[in-house]
């Protein structure tokens, strides 16, 4: 799915971002391709944005997680750590953080806090800056959530609050 999602952002493009040859992925995919995304896998567009990022990120910064993810070493949720630890890299920088963490042994027997963790600071190896941005562009998508629960109560929660 990702892959397919991937394919999608590359013929889609938002106008005025040129591509430079086969295969390569544009910086920005159209508007409303989100939205088309939600429709055909009925989530939220957010949900929708989110996935689309994720196949961005596993296309263009992180090949190494995208291989692990598709053969099986790591589950989706792990790649989206990944990623999320990365999302202030470059791809360059990004590559550098892959290559220190898939360097940790047994990785694919490892939980998903402790890739976390390992990313984290292999992030932070590789720039030390990149924690505070990534602290801040969190604090910019601060919300609360509210969910039904099956029980027939509800569910609040606080994401990225100072």
């Amino acid at each position: 799915m990702l892959a397919a999602l991937a394919e999608l952002i590359r013929r889609r493009p938002e106008a005025g971002c040129r591509l430079s040859g086969p295969g390569v992925m544009p910086r920005v995919w159209a508007m409303g391709t989100a939205a088309e995304v939600s429709v055909q896998l009925a989530i939220t567009e957010r949900a929708a944005d989110s996935l689309l990022s994720l196949a961005w990120d596993l296309t263009v910064k992180l090949p190494v997680t995208s291989a692990m993810l598709r053969d099986g070493i790591i589950d989706l949720d792990k790649a989206r750590v990944i990623a999320g630890q990365c999302a202030n890299l470059d791809p360059a920088q990004a590559g550098q953080a892959e290559r220190i963490l898939f360097a940790t042994p047994g990785i694919g027997q490892m939980t998903r806090t402790m890739i976390r963790d390992r990313a984290a600071r292999a992030v932070m190896e590789v720039d030390p800056d990149a924690a505070r941005r990534r602290r801040e562009d969190a604090a910019r998508d601060a919300r609360v959530e509210t969910r039904p629960e099956e029980s027939g109560t509800a569910m609040i929660a606080g994401r990225d609050l100072p």
